[in-house]
């Protein structure tokens, strides 16, 4: 793999640009040699994208999404940007673990799980996923 690859996409808001641009970040994860990290970010694109979506965008069509991956020799870097207002990630943040059975809320959970490091820009409508890929 060459240091450095990026792809972007900015697609509208919808749950089917979702879908093409995971299945995107699959194939080419995979053209990278690096389909074992492939089920982890997908995971991590399509929640972040999701929630780009129906929070961010709220479903409104007329909105953009914008996601960009950074392979290098070290890192997997996911970023999910919407034209939302954002939301309040440091109060969400300190709140206790949520619920498994709860409908909402399990997204950062699964972003500290797959995910090495999580950050979110200040007003959070864009999140940045960041995932080692050394062995």
């Amino acid at each position: 793999m060459s240091q450095g690859q990026i792809k972007t996409w900015a697609m509208y808001a919808s749950l089917e640009n979702a879908d093409h641009i995971c299945t995107d970040i699959s194939a080419w994860m995979t053209e990278l040699n690096l389909s074992r990290h492939v089920f982890s970010l997908e995971l991590l694109a399509r929640e972040a994208l999701n929630n780009a979506i129906i929070h961010g965008s709220q479903m409104d069509p007329a909105k953009k999404i914008y996601a960009e991956l950074l392979c290098d020799e070290n890192i997997l870097q996911l970023k999910i940007r919407d034209e939302g207002p954002g939301f309040n990630w440091r109060g969400t943040l300190q709140k206790d673990m949520v619920a498994d059975n709860k409908e909402n809320g399990r997204g950062l959970k699964l972003y500290q799980l797959y995910a090495d490091q999580v950050e979110f820009n200040e007003i959070g409508n864009q999140v940045i996923l960041t995932r080692s890929i050394k062995d």
